[in-house]
């Protein structure tokens, strides 16, 4: 291997370890979990609206109605124990 492309090798290698410290620090593994639960949560919640707001459609079908009542009054329920 000549001595420029070993030169080469060794400063990839260590923008690549830098790289990987600055990924493992305490700050950003902080920051990274922080904006995951908020970003999991945002999911849920706007997952758990669409789905009610069709239950709440789906209501009036005559064969789903009764069943779809029970669920939708379990969430009131859920909601006001809060």
């Amino acid at each position: 291997m000549t001595e420029n492309k070993l030169g080469e090798n060794i400063e990839k290698l260590t923008l690549a370890t830098e790289k990987l410290v600055r990924r493992t620090s305490l700050w950003y593994g902080f920051w990274h979990g922080i904006l995951v639960g908020i970003g999991s949560t945002l999911g849920v919640v706007i997952i758990l609206t669409v789905v009610i707001y069709f239950l709440n459609k789906l209501v009036f079908v005559p064969v789903l109605g009764p069943k779809l009542q029970q669920i939708l009054s379990i969430f009131e329920q859920a909601k006001t124990i809060r």
